[in-house]
């Protein structure tokens, strides 16, 4: 999953969502009071969207149509193939927003933008690049644009150490689109379910009933 999906499969609080797109942006071993870099605690609902954001990861490569996605490429490509569906999924969720939001996408994009830009510095500085660069070209409603897929993949190539050839990875997904889309429309209800399911024991937990 990408940013735009992790942050809807969070459900509606904010601080879960801020936590859903945080899981991209923090890393290492989860501590019980999650704090930001000048020591202040995060609500607990926070750290509970970074968890939830790396169960999710595990998740969906255990479902029987995100495995079908795979086989539907290149055996050369399934290596990285993992990356470019991730982003290949936010692009479906965009045409697919209003069957899964009763939210139209730029109010749920706004409301998210906000947020975040209310947390005063307190993002890792990842975070904040992207966030900004989120906001001002109003990336979420632009992940539904192939152009834009693209541009994702080769900024993500340029990350990387070695070179692993996204754009040719990005060009099998998109080839296959079709049958992608149908897994995709069969997954995500799945994983929104699970992700439900998980947000409310953790609640629960939390509250000590």
């Amino acid at each position: 999953m990408n940013y735009l999906a992790h942050i809807w499969l969070s459900g509606p609080d904010l601080h879960w969502q801020l936590g859903g797109l945080l899981g991209d942006f923090i890393k290492g071993p989860l501590p019980d009071t999650l704090t930001d870099s000048s020591g202040r605690s995060w609500p607990p609902a926070v750290r509970g969207g970074v968890r939830l954001h790396r169960l999710l990861d595990a998740r969906v490569e255990q479902l029987e149509d995100y495995r079908a996605c795979l086989q539907l490429l290149p055996a050369s490509r399934r290596r990285i193939a993992g990356v470019a569906l991730d982003v290949y999924f936010d692009y479906l969720l965009v045409h697919h927003w209003a069957a899964f939001c009763e939210q139209p996408l730029d109010q749920f994009s706004q409301r998210f933008y906000d947020f975040s830009a209310q947390q005063g510095g307190r993002l890792p500085a990842r975070a904040e690049r992207y966030l900004g660069r989120a906001r001002d070209n109003h990336l979420f409603r632009g992940y539904g644009e192939l152009t834009t897929y693209r541009q994702v993949l080769a900024a993500i190539e340029q990350r990387l150490r070695y070179p692993l050839d996204l754009r040719a990875a990005g060009d099998a997904v998109v080839a296959r689109g079709a049958e992608i889309e149908h897994h995709f429309l069969q997954l995500l209800p799945e994983l929104r379910r699970w992700a439900d399911a998980q947000r409310q024991q953790e609640t629960l937990l939390r509250s000590g009933q």
